[in-house]
């Protein structure tokens, strides 16, 4: 439908269109003036030839206003950038097509029994420790023997130890005591030798600590021990067993080069792992993403993908590269737990 903007435009156009030394006729004085300068051989009325020039002129502002109204007032097609005064939003594939399918796994019966009862439906997830519930002193140790006691586990309580708080951050806690014992469980770690003296326990409060788990690096309540002849504490975490999965808590030898990154829309799992470099070649790899996905576990591998063999021995640099793979879920993650092919759960970054 042409609208009288349309129209209005429409004069606009042809008359910027229009050549300066003759301008666009909007009267009828104007358009006989143009006439007199066009009639040169055949004699014609005035009267007939502004007819029929204003109705040229007619006609054209229309067929000019029709293309302005189609091009105002139909639909603008989308397009993959903003436009003035349209406010686009994206949102990530919760289902990426890019990432390849991966093949299909069944862990052994001991990895899946381990996090059977996993309770994924709680309200309240529990911990998950993908590291020790100790966080060493931070810059070692000043003599051989406080090493070899602190690894031992050979430890004597020389202070008043604290019979509280029993909660904090939301977290019931264990006792300092009980605390104590963790750090006297840290036994097998010293092989032969005579036993190294007992390092004194001379100092213990309630503070913080980090600690790696499953869902990245929480800072969670610990008991801060001071220990004679360590320059810093060591720190063993407070928060009660009650919380943590799984039962008994299992101590686990953490893998720094080994971790998880999972994606905001929870659908793509990303594993991190040290590999060879990238290539085709002898001394290359590349791997393929492996995983079991389960109600309570999502247990993930990267398998090397065969090569073709070479004619004679290859020398390779004993180099280890940072590699990926990216493992596609058939259903958001929740709060199910990523482990290795062992059932280690694997730390998130």
């Amino acid at each position: 439908m042409i609208t009288e903007d349309d129209l209005r435009e429409a004069l606009v156009l042809l008359e910027q269109l229009a050549p300066s030394r003759a301008p666009m006729p909007v009267s009828g004085d104007d358009v006989e003036a143009d006439v007199d300068i066009v009639e040169t051989d055949r004699p014609r009325s005035r009267r007939w030839v502004l007819a029929a020039v204003t109705a040229s002129v007619c006609a054209l502002v229309v067929v000019v206003a029709v293309a302005i109204a189609a091009t105002r007032h139909s639909p603008k097609p989308a397009s993959d950038g903003p436009t003035t005064g349209t406010v686009r939003t994206t949102v990530a594939s919760s289902n990426p097509s890019h990432v390849p399918k991966a093949q299909p796994i069944t862990p052994p019966p001991s990895v899946l029994q381990k996090w059977a009862g996993f309770p994924v439906n709680d309200s309240r997830r529990p911990l998950v420790l993908t590291g020790s519930p100790i966080d060493d002193p931070a810059s070692g140790f000043p003599a051989g023997d406080a090493k070899l006691s602190y690894l031992g586990g050979h430890f004597q309580v020389a202070t008043t130890l604290p019979t509280g708080p029993t909660s904090s951050d939301g977290y019931p806690l264990i006792s300092a005591l009980d605390a104590v014992s963790t750090l006297t469980s840290q036994t097998g770690k010293v092989i032969g030798g005579p036993t190294p003296p007992a390092l004194d326990i001379v100092g213990a409060t309630l503070g913080r600590a980090a600690f790696a788990t499953d869902r990245g690096t929480q800072t969670l309540p610990a008991w801060r021990f001071t220990l004679a002849t360590v320059n810093d504490p060591a720190y063993v975490l407070a928060v009660d067993p009650s919380e943590i999965w799984p039962r008994p808590v299992g101590i686990y030898p953490g893998n720094e080069q080994e971790y998880v990154q999972i994606s905001t829309d929870r659908h793509t799992v990303t594993l991190h792992f040290i590999g060879a470099q990238p290539g085709s070649g002898p001394c290359g790899a590349n791997y393929s993403a492996q995983a079991y996905q389960g109600r309570t576990v999502i247990a993930v591998n990267a398998k090397a993908v065969p090569q073709k063999a070479t004619s004679g021995p290859v020398m390779c640099t004993a180099i280890g590269y940072d590699r990926t793979v990216d493992i596609r879920l058939d259903q958001p993650l929740g709060n199910r737990v990523v482990t290795d092919l062992q059932g280690n759960p694997l730390t998130a970054r």
